[in-house]
């Protein structure tokens, strides 16, 4: 399977809702396609039992902005914590920048928030010229999966 039939795979399980064969697609194809994700608060995440029940309101009280990227096994895992979304978007474009490589293709996916994604990628575009940027919305399941204001950014 080419890398270009890949990408669009993942892209067409966004847009479908289907979190199961998305997380299962990225982690099939792990080496190729590096992910990272923004959520506006933690919350939608406390279902999950990942935060015990103070810390996604103090979070949220603070602004915190979690960053997530999906593990070998497919789990999320926390690779940063920003203080408000200037700072998190900005740490996404850096560190999809500095891992860009040779990969060409980005694909900026959120969660009914086009203004955070127009801003990653004009972040994004001044750091790497090269890439050739994409930006589609969540599905509602999705959304509702990762909360309103999430965006995350798939390259390869």
């Amino acid at each position: 399977m080419s890398e270009f039939n890949v990408n669009f795979d993942a892209a067409a399980l966004f847009g479908s809702g289907d979190i199961d064969g998305l997380i299962k697609c990225i982690s099939d194809k792990a080496n190729g396609i590096d992910s990272i994700f923004m959520l506006e608060d933690t919350l939608a995440l406390k279902k999950t039992g990942k935060y015990s029940d103070d810390a996604p309101v103090m979070a949220a009280a603070m602004k915190i902005k979690p960053i997530l990227s999906i593990d070998s096994e497919g789990e999320f895992v926390t690779v940063s914590k920003q203080r408000g979304v200037n700072f998190a978007l900005q740490y996404m474009a850096d560190k999809v920048s500095g891992n860009l490589g040779d990969k060409t293709k980005v694909l900026i996916c959120h969660a009914n928030v086009p203004e955070k994604a127009s801003t990653l990628k004009e972040l994004i575009a001044e750091k790497c010229s090269q890439a050739e940027i994409s930006v589609v919305t969540f599905s509602d399941d999705i959304s509702e999966k990762f909360g309103k204001g999430a965006v995350a950014v798939l390259y390869f």
